[in-house]
């Protein structure tokens, strides 16, 4: 926020329901999906690409880790994504200063669809919800700032972007949350401080607790947290499901990244999908796998999410992740199945519906294949301004055309 509200990152360094037996299992198979009244969110979470190996089921499923930062997930990305992301975000950064915002944000999306969970993802979201914070959708950038956050917890910039967003939607108590955390990071911040008076002057009040507690107060913490996990667990059991989220709320306000998180988050997810609340669930789902990136349940609850959200690509990409950690789960394959299937037809009805055979129509079938690679790229082609402009030059010069469509045979997608 050093420039204004909206000032851009320009870079910086690193930053089934319970689909199958176990200890947190506490919702049914398959829910009926519920009616689809409204359009389905437009901003989508970065696609899982190449999870890392995960390991063996017993060590995934202990409770008893030390603590969520001794987990080190293996790089899943390449130089290339990474330089390619990095070439979208600065594209999005000449957007956002020309305020060109929807451009800006296809953009930042492009770059998290090649690099979702890489050294600068952090920073992506936090551009996007500057972008979208300018266009007035504050619920979305509030979204995309959590997911900053869940990925560098100590990005200044990605809690004072919250605040911003908690602040316009009148939600002062959450922004003063935000701007403290912000300040505690980057202390010198005018604007961050600013807002932090305007917010506590229409009422907000600090809520968050000491940013470290050590020895028998963290443990006393812990302890409290698991046992409101098993609170909630019990209201899941009576299908008391509102009362099973303020359960597991309560445990992550005193365990927030603590060693069972990634199942305090999860279990929430599951009881977010049960009362259709899907974009919740989506997000508490990538936060539940920021923690613990090889946790089946999270990558499941984030494709059932999605998968109701009519986000299908988004739907397959997330249980195919779930069954690399949780390969005999029958859920996970049912819904797999069934956004394999949706894709496909939303793919022969955009199909059918073309007059034309304009090459985006060739790049989106390619999405039907189970390689994320191909997936990640063909969507990358046909959200980017500058790849529609190609497109449709592709289809002028059908030469052009063949000549890409070949390469794209012979390149190696395998990550």
């Amino acid at each position: 926020q050093g420039g204004g509200p909206n000032s851009l990152s320009q870079g910086g360094g690193p930053n089934s329901l319970s689909q199958g037996g176990g200890p947190n299992s506490t919702s049914p198979r398959d829910p009926p999906p519920p009616p689809m009244q409204h359009s389905p969110r437009r901003i989508h979470a970065a696609r899982a690409k190449s999870p890392p190996m995960p390991m063996d089921e017993a060590s995934a499923n202990r409770t008893t880790e030390a603590t969520s930062d001794a987990i080190v997930a293996a790089p899943s990305y390449n130089g290339q994504d990474l330089e390619e992301a990095e070439r979208f975000k600065t594209t999005g950064n000449s957007f956002m200063q020309n305020k060109e915002y929807e451009r800006a944000v296809e953009s930042y999306s492009t770059a998290l669809r090649l690099l979702p969970n890489g050294p600068t993802s952090h920073v992506f979201y936090a551009n996007r919800a500057a972008a979208l914070l300018s266009m007035k959708r504050f619920s979305d950038a509030a979204a995309d700032a959590e997911r900053s956050i869940t990925l560098r917890p100590n990005y200044g910039k990605g809690h004072a972007r919250l605040g911003l967003a908690k602040f316009f939607l009148e939600d002062y108590d959450a922004a003063v949350d935000a701007y403290s955390t912000s300040l505690h990071y980057d202390p010198d911040n005018a604007s961050s401080r600013a807002y932090l008076a305007k917010a506590r002057a229409k009422g907000g009040v600090d809520r968050k607790r000491p940013f470290r507690r050590d020895g028998a107060e963290a443990d006393a913490d812990q302890r409290e947290a698991e046992r409101l996990k098993s609170a909630g667990n019990s209201f899941m059991s009576g299908k008391e499901y509102r009362r099973a989220i303020e359960a597991y709320t309560a445990a992550l306000a005193l365990s927030p990244r603590g060693p069972h998180s990634h199942v305090y988050f999860s279990n929430r997810a599951a009881a977010l999908c049960y009362l259709e609340r899907y974009e919740e669930a989506e997000l508490d789902s990538e936060r539940s796998i920021a923690l613990r990136p090889d946790y089946g349940k999270a990558h499941a609850r984030l494709g059932l999410s999605r998968f109701f959200l009519e986000d299908y690509a988004g739907a397959v990409d997330a249980y195919t992740a779930a069954l690399r950690f949780d390969p005999d789960n029958a859920a996970s394959k049912s819904y797999l199945a069934k956004a394999r299937g949706k894709l496909q037809a939303t793919v022969n009805a955009n199909n059918n519906s073309s007059k034309n055979n304009h090459p985006s129509d060739q790049i989106q079938t390619a999405t039907m294949t189970n390689d994320p690679k191909v997936i990640n790229m063909a969507q990358a082609m046909m959200h980017n301004p500058e790849m529609q402009k190609l497109a449709q030059g592709m289809m002028n010069n059908p030469d052009m055309m063949k000549e890409m469509m070949s390469k794209m045979e012979n390149m190696d997608f395998k990550s």
